[in-house]
Formats: C-alpha cells, sequence, structure tokens
C-alpha cells in the first residue's frame, strides 16, 4: 500500500474556475473523500481556502487539490517531486504556510510574527506539529509536546492549551472556528473544544463513546468534515 500511495497517489487536480459555487467544490471534495475511503488511504490533512477551494493531503506524499494558487502549487509539487514529506499546510486569504519534514517551512504573505516564530523553532529544533488559523487572521502553533503560540487567537482557546501545557498533555492537532470556537485533540484520543456547531459536537460525542480514533475536524462557512480512524470521514455536505 505504501508503494502505490508513493508512487501512483501523487496528484490529481481538479481544474476550476473562480465562478464555480461552494456545491461544485464540495461535490469535488466529497467525491475525493469517498475515493480515499473506498481505498483505506490516511488522510493526513484537509484545507479549505476563504472561498472554498480546497487541498486534502493523503497517503505517504499524495495530495489533491480543486485549485491552487500558482507560487504554492509549485512548492508542493517541488516537495512532492523531492518525496519531502509534508507536515502541514495552511492558507489565510492570500497568504500560505507549508511545514515539511525535519522542520523546513515555507511562506508566502504570511505575517511576520508567525514567521519569526517558524525560523525560531526550527532553529531551536522544536518540533512543528500543527498551524491553525482563524478567520480573522489569528494563528496558533503548537510545537514540541504541549508548546504553543498565539496571535489574535480565541482566548478560550489559549486557556485551554495553557490548560493542557500545564498537564504536560501532549497536543496533535488544532481548529479553530470563526472568532471564539476550537476543536484540540491530544494524547491517548484526548478531544476538547467549545463553541462548536451542535452537529459536530454531538457526532464528536458519538465517536468517543465508541472509542474511534479522532484525526481532523475542518470547517468552511457552515460546512465540517470529520476524520476518524485515518481514513473514515463524516460530513454535513
Amino acid at each position: 500500500m505504501k508503494i502505490i500511495n508513493l508512487l501512483l497517489i501523487i496528484l490529481i487536480p481538479f481544474l476550476a474556475f473562480s465562478q464555480s459555487n461552494d456545491n461544485e467544490k464540495l461535490e469535488k471534495l466529497k467525491e475525493e473523500l469517498k475515493y480515499i475511503e473506498e481505498n483505506k488511504i490516511e488522510i493526513k490533512n484537509i484545507v479549505f481556502a476563504e472561498n472554498g477551494d480546497w487541498i486534502i493531503f493523503y497517503g505517504d506524499i499524495g495530495y489533491s487539490y480543486y485549485y491552487l494558487e500558482e507560487s504554492a502549487k509549485n512548492r508542493l509539487t517541488e516537495l512532492n517531486k523531492e518525496e519531502k514529506l509534508i507536515k502541514d499546510f495552511e492558507i489565510y486569504k492570500d497568504s500560505w504556510v507549508v511545514i515539511a519534514e525535519n522542520n523546513a517551512y515555507s511562506v508566502s504573505k504570511a505575517d511576520k510574527k508567525l514567521v519569526s516564530l517558524l525560523k525560531k523553532l526550527n532553529k531551536n529544533g522544536k518540533k512543528i506539529k500543527d498551524v491553525a488559523f482563524s478567520d480573522k487572521g489569528g494563528w496558533v502553533v503548537l510545537f514540541g509536546k504541549s508548546g504553543f503560540a498565539s496571535n489574535k487567537a480565541s482566548e478560550s482557546a489559549v486557556a485551554k492549551l495553557k490548560k493542557l501545557n500545564k498537564q504536560k498533555k501532549e497536543t496533535y492537532k488544532i481548529e479553530l472556528y470563526k472568532s471564539d470556537g476550537y476543536v484540540i485533540l491530544f494524547e491517548n484520543n484526548g478531544l476538547t473544544f467549545d463553541n462548536i456547531p451542535d452537529d459536530v459536537e454531538k457526532k464528536l460525542k458519538e465517536l468517543k463513546k465508541k472509542k474511534q480514533k479522532i484525526n481532523l475536524v475542518k470547517f468552511y462557512k457552515n460546512k465540517w468534515i470529520i476524520v476518524y480512524e485515518n481514513y473514515k470521514y463524516y460530513s454535513n455536505f
């Protein structure tokens, strides 16, 4: 399976035009998710731009997308050809950040404080785990075991991260929702959230009760996706 993921499932771009509506974009994403689930390929990340364009990372170095800004597309293509593991990729408006293996990072039009932080973490050898943006441009970076840094992010999310840090709980993923919502994934399939839609909260609780491993939670406007057990998913579209 690893050979298939590495050599064959590398890039399946979808051509798109700016006038395409959300329904078309989400339908293409759902087709891709179904394909990945049927083939039991691990989903590493899903990223939404503010206009609904998306990119999904899966397998060893595989990814596919609906539309990508040229500089981001070129950088990801380079990493793919070099067979570099892409640890994280995030978009906020016309800026983007990509974290590759060994803490290598590339940015375009990113916040200066964020770039300075990534440079410092890289220099100090702190493992960068996740980068998340809010819809207002605030951000959170998870690094090391339970370290984090933030700028203009949800106060409730920061308070929860401080608590997890104090408890020495290893954190893995954070997703910010609107101005004050968040979902944080931490060690031993730990999960905490606040100010998220009721239907997402209900589904997360169901999965926790069934002891299913939750990998990702992603939001786009009033739409959402939960990835669990590595390649399975629920969505409200």
